[in-house]
């Protein structure tokens, strides 16, 4: 994003020179941690690309938000939904049921 002053804010001159390096193409994906100044960059920089977050920073969000005894009796439910689901309303469902019986219906999909 450009200041008013011409500069680019630390977090969106990364993104162009990863434009610049594409030769004017754009990612179809891509896939970072949580961090809200890098999805706001992408969302700028790149528009139409999907941006998701990596499933180590998933799961490690996961084991810190849960006791350690919950965190073990529900992360391998989670590591199934994560990783042999593949429809989007079939991962939902798993999720919500995952996130109930965890009693997690406090974090909003695991964005806390």
């Amino acid at each position: 994003m450009q200041l008013l002053d011409g500069r680019y804010d630390l977090t969106f001159a990364p993104m162009l020179g990863f434009k610049k390096a594409m030769s004017g193409g754009k990612p179809k994906t891509i896939i970072t941690d949580q961090d809200a100044a890098m999805t706001r960059a992408i969302s700028i920089a790149f528009p139409t690309t999907f941006h998701r977050l990596c499933i180590w920073h998933i799961i490690s969000k996961f084991s810190v938000k849960l006791l350690h005894s919950a965190y073990k009796e529900y992360c391998r439910e989670v590591q199934k939904a994560i990783w042999d689901i593949d429809n989007k309303d079939e991962f939902d469902a798993k999720s919500n049921i995952v996130v109930t019986k965890a009693d997690l219906t406090y974090m909003a999909k695991f964005n806390v």
